[in-house]
């Protein structure tokens, strides 16, 4: 009898124990860290295809610039952003915390399509999709999956910030960026009236036209950044085929920016750079007003017109 009954205590001990450890499993388990993405570092990436919701992004790297294609439409990535998710994908690791399907609305992993990524390699290889979730409680955390795969990881090494962008935040707003001391000369036209500036050591002197201030011209034409993107507008409807101003950069490095500006709107001016034709975009009623103001012309007045959709 006494045997019997130390028989039933083992018994039921070992069936709590299996119990405790089959839960223990189920939702913290601590396996060792596995790397995201195999085989891939950023000597190798290609490419990152980016599935968000209903758009479909594709970061495409060439030599060493990055592109976004969206649309069947290449354009100029912002490098930085591209860079980081670069680093990201190289480092990121990830760790199983469940394996009980049941668990992964919890960490936003019950629908597999609101953000997913695949990194194809130089050699023609492309890694599994995976799929994320909600922003870890660490810094650089998000929950993710893998495809046909109930288990539920912790990835370390990833802002979810650095992917899930819209086509417009992966692009790049800086339309053109120089120093002063690359600018070898220029000129600007304005309507019929040109106005050129050469370099004299540090300072600028004016070739042609007439012209108050040809240094703080020099500075104004190093850079232009866009607030919006225009693409879809058509030369005409921005005032883009026969140019308002058209400034052209000579550089001390051999290279030519030329740029188109438009008409004005309510957000700002149409602008179009030669180095990058298939965009368009709107920059600051600034950035323009102040190469007017520098070439003796009147400021562009505000236009009230329709209100056109810009991204």
């Amino acid at each position: 009898m006494k045997n019997t009954i130390t028989a039933i205590i083992v018994l039921a001990f070992l069936i709590v124990l299996a119990i405790l450890i089959k839960v223990h499993r189920n939702n913290a388990v601590g396996y060792r860290p596995v790397k995201v993405f195999a085989g891939v570092d950023s000597t190798n990436i290609s490419a990152i295809q980016i599935r968000r919701d209903r758009e479909n992004i594709d970061i495409v790297k060439k030599d060493t610039t990055w592109y976004v294609v969206a649309n069947g439409n290449t354009f100029l990535a912002n490098q930085p952003s591209c860079r980081r998710a670069e680093q990201s994908i190289e480092t990121a690791t990830a760790t199983i915390i469940s394996t009980n399907k049941q668990r992964l609305p919890e960490f936003g992993l019950a629908d597999s399509g609101k953000l997913s990524i695949i990194v194809k390699t130089r050699n023609g290889k492309e890694t599994r999709p995976v799929y994320f979730g909600k922003p870890g409680h660490s810094y650089k955390t998000v929950y993710i999956k893998f495809p046909n795969n109930s288990k539920a990881y912790l990835c370390s090494g990833i802002s979810l910030y650095d992917f899930n962008k819209n086509l417009t935040d992966w692009r790049e707003k800086q339309v053109y960026k120089l120093q002063r001391k690359d600018i070898d000369s220029a000129s600007v036209i304005v309507k019929s009236d040109t106005i050129s500036i050469a370099r004299q050591g540090d300072s600028f002197l004016v070739t042609k036209g007439k012209i108050g201030d040809p240094n703080g011209l020099g500075s104004y034409i190093v850079a232009a950044y866009a607030m919006a993107f225009a693409d879809t507008l058509s030369d005409s409807a921005c005032g883009l085929v026969t140019p308002f101003v058209s400034i052209t950069i000579y550089t001390n490095k051999g290279h030519t920016v030329r740029i188109h500006a438009g008409k004005s709107t309510e957000r700002g001016v149409f602008l179009t750079c030669l180095d990058r034709p298939s965009e368009k975009f709107v920059v600051y009623k600034a950035w323009l007003d102040n190469i007017l103001r520098k070439t003796g012309h009147k400021v562009l007045k505000k236009k009230m017109g329709k209100r056109r959709s810009l991204r």
